[in-house]
């Protein structure tokens, strides 16, 4: 029987009342001070022991959802539904200061969240949040399978939610709304994932559990679209209303825009409520099939359950992915501090509690995990890079707030997010992610290096992005001949050749330069952290450049002989070094990474550093013995290095050692002997290390020394040394402009970045004239003249050769 107006609007206050009660004594117990925390303590359990005992927010929410029912009309427009509309904003208000009791955590916040997983409450919520969505695709919205609601009741609360929409003002855009119409709108997306959360959290979710997840999913999405299409006046966060990347960017083509549109605030919150609930949806699990008690056929039917519930479990974490990367990329813009943290956290495809401690590049699964794989199918190596492309570009802004907490917190963690990007991405994606992290690192300030305390949330993420690519896969790699590697760990090697190209003389520039600014102690640590990433490369560039060591052991012939068979190597990685390879490894080595330089200022750190050799050698384990073979072997580089082709023989006697450019003092090197000494290395290396001293003093006319080269090499390669690919072969893996200096972040991504040819030589490309301009002033002159004419020649030859052929 329909109430008269006057009840319906006693019972919509009464209700009002009961949640404004529950919002007053939460707010009480946030807001009073430490000093009273036995009181507020005595306060909240109290509120809980009655709300648990009265069951009265389940019957209030069964009483506004019967209200809603059987008075459509009362609550659809007029004095009626402002009430309602007052009945419904209390109702999220409240749940969600409980819910903010539960985070606030305590003995209380289990029985909290067990009263807001009644029934009748977890109805209300999930009627308030399609009712929503209904009212913003303009009753189009379908209804989610299983949660058991009247098609009556949504049809009433949606047309309550679209006359309080189309109220003027309230528009498509989102401009123009009352602070009133955004609270309920935004009440009614953020309450229902929530309460969803709670309910899950508990055991206690009543509902479809997929329905729950496909609803919470579509409000994701609403909020993803309300975000990308929100205009820049709206506010709402650092961003504006500007988003990153392209406007259709990681939207499914389903995903149409809405009649009406959450403000670009509310949309933030909204979104990452959504991906919490949808993850916690996620992590419960679906009722096991029956298990068969019976043969064959029963089984077989079991499997085919087994099978088809494995299946719908991969397509909602690959939904949950798509709307993850969705909301990196559009909602970020309009996030607020305290969110970036969750959003970078949600793009997080790695469990940090569970992270082995190291990430072996040579002994990576075929397949990767079913949370990678799935991140990488939403399009997760793209939306990482585009992040940090525009960090690059506002290095204060939120994209770079939410790359430092993906990447900026561990380098082990860095390592492993970034290694499954680039062994089990798209392998032009995987190379484009390196060409931006390497201009990232240019920008660096070396002062930063230096100076702790002193950088920014993006020159964090450089830092521990130039320590975990280029440390961590030297350090634990270990491979033997005839080892096979997975199609992952081939081309994790192959991005790794790329970053010793590219990256490596970017970061080997930057120590260089820190260690100028180091004028303290602990600013020397941290010059030193990053040489300790930088410097196992050295020995391992130097062994390609001067082949198969003298003085093998027996992996270092299994090596050598492998090497010798294969030819070219495994699959195009590594191999005998030929003469062309070696001349391009010692150019890499001598003139791009600097390594005479890099190992001076190491050398000159290691006297510095005021630790016992004990400690050195505990902090940064087996930088000494790096050292040491990296001195070696560069010695050796310059020793084995022939002589140019146009110079004489007789003026090739008379040069000078080749050892003349070695810059090193040798008494830093005998402070490096005395170490090693200490920390009880092997005798042989210290051997090594004094005849380079011996060496370098003949070479001066110091003491009389010999001048020759010393005898000893290096012994066995390093792991990666006879896997990685020579220069030419890595550089190819992505082109990218020709100037070394470029720092153009433009774009989505560093393989879209447009790139015009030089005109007169045409082998160098350029992504502006402002590069061309820099790199033909630092010697591109001289190159592409002599390019030019060496095409011209072949030019003038190729045609005297075809009328030659022409007149037989």
């Amino acid at each position: 029987m329909p109430l008269r107006p006057e009840v319906l609007i006693y019972v919509m206050h009464l209700l009002t009342l009961l949640y404004r009660i529950i919002m007053t004594v939460g707010a009480l117990g946030l807001a009073l001070p430490a000093t009273f925390s036995r009181e507020v303590s005595q306060l909240i359990a109290s509120l809980a022991d009655e709300l648990s005992a009265s069951e009265v927010l389940n019957h209030a929410a069964r009483t506004m959802l019967l209200l809603a029912l059987a008075q459509p009309a009362a609550v659809g427009g007029g004095r009626g539904g402002e009430d309602f509309e007052t009945v419904t904003r209390a109702f999220g208000g409240a749940n969600a200061m409980l819910f903010l009791l539960v985070d606030k955590g305590g003995t209380t916040a289990e029985a909290i969240r067990r009263v807001q997983s009644g029934l009748c409450v977890q109805h209300a919520g999930a009627a308030m949040g399609l009712a929503a969505l209904r009212a913003a695709y303009g009753n189009s919205a379908p209804l989610a399978p299983g949660l058991g609601l009247p098609p009556a009741l949504l049809s009433a609360l949606s047309s309550h939610a679209i006359v309080q929409a189309d109220r003027p003002g309230f528009t498509s855009e989102g401009r123009g709304a009352t602070r009133r119409q955004v609270a309920l709108f935004t009440s009614h997306s953020m309450c229902m994932p929530r309460l969803f959360v709670n309910a899950a959290a508990a055991q206690a979710l009543l509902l479809s559990r997929r329905g729950a997840l496909q609803l919470t999913l579509r409000t994701g999405w609403l909020a993803v679209v309300s975000a990308r299409y929100a205009p820049a006046e709206s506010g709402g966060g650092h961003g504006g209303g500007r988003g990153f990347g392209r406007r259709d960017f990681g939207l499914p083509d389903e995903v149409a825009e809405p009649v009406v549109l959450l403000p670009a605030r509310g949309a933030a919150m909204v979104a990452l409520e959504a991906l919490e609930a949808a993850r916690t949806l996620l992590l419960s699990d679906y009722p096991a099939p029956a298990r068969a008690q019976g043969q064959g056929r029963e089984q077989a039917v079991q499997g085919q359950a087994a099978a088809r519930l494995a299946q719908r479990e991969a397509e909602e974490l690959a939904a949950w992915w798509r709307l993850n990367v969705a909301v990196a990329v559009h909602v970020t813009p309009h996030a607020l501090g305290n969110q970036m943290g969750g959003i970078g956290g949600f793009l997080c495809f790695i469990d940090r509690t569970e992270l082995p401690l190291h990430v072996d590049p040579l002994r990576l699964p075929r397949d990767p995990a079913p949370e990678v794989a799935a991140a990488l199918e939403a399009g997760a190596l793209r939306c990482v890079e585009l992040l940090l492309r525009e960090a690059g570009r506002d290095p204060y802004g939120p994209a770079a707030e939410v790359v430092q907490d993906l990447l900026g917190q561990r380098s082990n963690d860095a390592w492993h997010v970034l290694a499954a990007l680039l062994a089990h991405g798209e392998e032009r994606g995987a190379a484009a992610l390196l060409g931006t992290l390497c201009k990232l690192i240019r920008g660096l300030d070396p002062r930063v290096v230096a100076e702790c305390g002193a950088e920014g949330p993006l020159d964090l993420v450089r830092f521990k992005v130039a320590v975990a690519v280029l440390g961590e896969p030297v350090a634990v790699s270990s491979w033997h001949a005839g080892q096979p590697q997975s199609p992952a760990s081939e081309q994790l090697l192959r991005m790794l050749s790329l970053a010793a190209c590219t990256l490596l003389p970017v970061a080997s520039g930057l120590a260089v330069r820190a260690v100028g600014h180091a004028r303290s102690r602990l600013a020397a640590i941290r010059v030193t952290r990053l040489l300790a990433a930088l410097l196992p490369w050295v020995p391992l560039l130097g062994a390609r450049c001067i082949g198969p060591p003298m003085d093998m052991s027996a992996a270092g012939a299994a090596v050598a002989a492998t090497e010798g068979a294969s030819g070219s190597g495994q699959d195009g990685a590594g191999g005998a070094t030929t003469d062309d390879d070696a001349s391009s490894w010692r150019a890499l080595l001598l003139e791009e990474v600097r390594a005479v330089e890099l190992l001076g200022v190491g050398l000159e750190l290691v006297m510095s550093l005021a630790l016992e050799s004990d400690e050195f050698e505990e902090d940064y384990p087996g930088l000494l013995g790096v050292l040491a073979s990296g001195c070696l072997v560069v010695a050796d580089v310059c020793a084995a290095a022939p002589p140019p082709a146009a110079v004489p023989a007789a003026a090739t006697a008379a040069a000078p050692s080749p050892l003349g450019r070695l810059t090193w003092r040798p008494e830093a090197l005998e402070a490096l002997v005395t170490r090693l000494r200490e920390t009880y290395h092997s005798p042989w290396l210290v051997a090594a290390v004094l005849d380079l001293v011996e060496a370098l003093e003949g070479a001066s006319g110091v003491r009389g020394g010999r001048a020759e080269a010393p005898e000893h090499r290096f012994s066995a390669p390093e792991a990666l040394s006879p896997l990685v690919l020579p220069p030419a072969a890595a550089r190819s893996l992505l082109r990218t402009c020709a100037n070394p200096g470029c720092a153009n972040l433009e774009g989505d991504s560093e393989a879209g970045l447009r790139l015009q040819a030089c005109g007169s030589y045409g082998a160098a490309r350029y992504c502006g004239a402002t590069c061309q301009a820099e790199h033909w002033r630092a010697g591109h002159k001289e190159a592409c003249a002599q390019g030019r004419g060496a095409r011209v020649g072949k030019g003038v030859a190729g045609g005297s050769s075809s009328r030659s052929r022409a007149g037989r």
